[in-house]
């Protein structure tokens, strides 16, 4: 730090001359610290990669995507495509009546279970050999 920087400025009583002198050595010192300083370049085509990269941001697949999507004839289309295959799945599903009984007995067949109806016995038989 100057000596100039401690003090209060605001509180010493200057004479006019000294006042000048003093405003010109502030003002020499302020130019001096320009001394050196050159003006503050970009990296070449800065301005065309900054454009580039703007230019290609969200235009990826998922964009085109939601683009296609959002136009209003593609988007009716799919709501009645959906409606339909509804439909259709509702009413050839007639032929298909699995109860669940049946579906008890393949299981059971499949593997071999024993259907026991008291609650005595467990399901499986075990083996006296072992």
């Amino acid at each position: 730090m100057n000596e100039s920087d401690s003090k209060d400025w605001t509180s010493i009583k200057i004479k006019p001359m000294e006042n000048m002198k003093w405003v010109e050595k502030e003002v020499e010192a302020a130019m001096s610290s320009f001394e050196g300083l050159q003006r503050a370049e970009a990296p070449h085509f800065l301005f065309t990669r900054v454009e580039a990269s703007l230019s290609k941001t969200g235009k990826g697949f998922w964009y085109n995507f939601a683009l296609f999507l959002s136009r209003p004839v593609v988007t009716i289309a799919m709501v009645l495509a959906i409606l339909c295959l509804n439909t259709l799945a509702y009413y050839n599903n007639d032929d298909v009546v699995v109860t669940i009984a049946d579906d008890e007995h393949a299981f059971a067949g499949e593997y071999s279970m024993v259907n026991n109806t008291t609650q005595d016995e467990s399901v499986y038989t075990l083996n006296e050999d072992q």
